[in-house]
């Protein structure tokens, strides 16, 4: 909920709740993302304390009924989300949301759809949510995420309230805080190696790493093979997600000698990691997983996440990814 992240963007949370609770809320928000691990979650939480019955306008603090839960799984039928389809959001993509929203909401009071990397919208793009801006229609929210605010028209900025998430300058440089960054997830470490075909979701996963370690951006040549034969669904990627981030942890550990290792019996694999690896470069693919496994949220096209990961990995877009 919004109040997880009322130390960390503290300006933006006031903004948002107070904007709930004296009911002014705009009919579009421009926020401007940093690539930091919570831009993303921020957003669903603002979508989440519109959606809910349960906000702050009642004073309640939700986040766990059923309409929450359902827009963490991407299955809340009022919000719908935009990305683009290859290099572009094309105009296409916006009118069958839009004629979708002309409708009556069945569900709640407002209806949401999130544009991600809006900077991308073509010229007609443009031109069609523009109308929408300056007619919008009663009750339809519209969010734009951007990475590059510079990218947008300066019409489309004027007409949305512009959220700014400041850059979290907190860096995360120790085992202790990684961990409560690991710990968020549901995924149960402790029980997945017992099946025998997790195991060898586990070797491979290793094999991948280890592989891309030395060969970098050089494994997308084999991506196929490597990556997307093996992990073609939405469960066999969210889990090889979270075994590269355990393997990364264990990285970690090992540059700081300990000796509590996930994968006990890959100590050559974490030994070669390590050394193509600084503590920050390591600190920085965590999260750089963890921001991609919330795409996965998205629906985001699985052969496209592993490629921007890598590509991220390689830092040819940190900072500039969003879902």
């Amino acid at each position: 909920m919004l109040d997880d992240f009322k130390e960390n963007q503290e300006l933006v949370y006031n903004i948002l709740t107070n904007s709930i609770k004296n009911n002014k809320i705009s009919h579009a928000y421009l926020f401007e993302i940093n690539g930091e691990v919570d831009d993303y979650n921020i957003i669903i939480a603002f979508a989440k304390a519109l959606a809910c019955p349960q906000h702050y306008t009642n004073n309640n603090k939700c986040g766990d009924c059923s309409i929450c839960k359902r827009i963490e799984l991407n299955n809340y039928t009022e919000i719908n989300y935009i990305e683009p389809d290859g290099l572009l959001i094309k105009k296409e993509q916006l009118l069958s949301i839009q004629d979708e929203y002309n409708k009556i909401g069945i569900e709640g009071k407002y209806r949401i759809y999130i544009v991600k990397e809006c900077e991308k919208m073509n010229k007609q793009t443009a031109n069609s949510i523009l109308k929408f801006l300056e007619e919008p229609v009663p009750n339809v929210i519209a969010i734009l995420v951007t990475s590059n605010v510079n990218k947008v028209l300066d019409t489309i900025i004027s007409r949305c309230q512009h959220i700014k998430l400041h850059k979290n300058y907190k860096v995360t440089s120790t085992i202790e805080n990684i961990c409560n960054l690991i710990c968020k997830t549901e995924f149960d470490k402790e029980n997945f190696m017992l099946n025998d075909e997790n195991k060898k979701i586990g070797n491979n996963i290793v094999d991948f790493i280890t592989y891309y370690e030395k060969n970098k951006l050089n494994t997308l040549i084999y991506i196929k093979e490597k990556w997307n034969d093996i992990y073609n669904t939405k469960e066999l990627v969210d889990n090889a997600l979270n075994l590269m981030i355990i393997f990364y942890f264990d990285v970690l550990k090992f540059k700081f000698n300990t000796n509590n290792y996930f994968f006990t019996d890959f100590k050559n694999d974490l030994n070669i990691v390590s050394s193509l690896n600084s503590e920050k470069d390591i600190i920085r693919k965590i999260e750089i997983l963890i921001k991609n496994r919330e795409y996965l949220k998205c629906n985001l096209n699985l052969n496209l996440l592993i490629n921007r990961l890598l590509i991220e990995f390689g830092g040819e877009f940190c900072g500039n990814s969003s879902c």
